[in-house]
C-alpha cells in the first residue's frame, strides 16, 4: 500500500539535516520505538558515517534503530545485557569509546568473559554463532553491534 498524500513530505535540497536525519527526527516525534534505517549504506563514506551515528540518537531519544542492508544489521547499544536469536553468520562488537570494559559473549565461538576491548584494536570481529541464543554484556561503554553475512542478508 502506498502511503496517502498527507504522509508524504518533500524536503529541499539545502537544510541543516541529512535527509535520513530528518526522518529519524520525524520518527521519533511520532513516538516509534524501533526505526529502520533501509537504504542508505551505499554511495558516500560521510552520508554512510553519518547515518550509523544516528543510531546513538535514536538510543538517546528511547527508540531502537537498526541499520540493514543486504548483508548487514548493525545496532548501537550501550551498558547492559541483550539475548539475541542466532541471525546472521557472523556477530562483531566495535567499540565506539576508546575502551568498552566488562564485557561479556556467550553463545559465541570465541566467548568472552569480562573483558576490555579497545577500539583501535578491533578483537571482537567476525564471531560465529555456536548457540541458537547468545547473550552479550557490556559493563562499561558504548558500542555497534553488527551481524552479518557474506552474501545477501537473510
Amino acid at each position: 500500500n502506498l502511503p496517502d498524500i498527507k504522509d508524504v513530505t518533500i524536503l529541499p535540497c539545502e537544510k541543516d539535516y541529512t535527509d535520513v536525519h530528518t526522518v529519524v527526527n520525524r520518527a521519533l516525534a511520532d513516538g516509534y520505538k524501533k526505526i529502520y534505517l533501509i537504504g542508505c549504506t551505499n554511495g558516500r563514506a560521510d552520508h554512510y558515517f553519518a547515518n550509523v551515528a544516528l543510531l546513538e540518537l535514536i538510543y538517546k531519544n528511547g527508540a531502537e534503530g537498526i541499520l540493514c542492508d543486504e548483508c548487514n544489521m548493525i545496532s548501537f547499544v550501550a551498558e547492559g545485557r541483550y539475548e539475541f536469536k542466532r541471525m546472521a553468520k557472523y556477530f562483531s562488537v566495535l567499540p565506539l569509546d576508546s575502551e568498552i570494559a566488562g564485557v561479556t559473549l556467550k553463545g559465541f565461538k570465541y566467548p568472552l568473559e569480562d573483558a576490555t576491548l579497545c577500539r583501535e584494536i578491533p578483537t571482537a570481529v567476525s564471531n560465529e554463532w555456536v548457540e541458537d541464543i547468545a547473550t552479550v554484556e557490556i559493563k562499561k561503554g558504548r558500542a555497534l553491534l553488527i551481524f552479518s553475512e557474506d552474501g545477501k542478508y537473510e
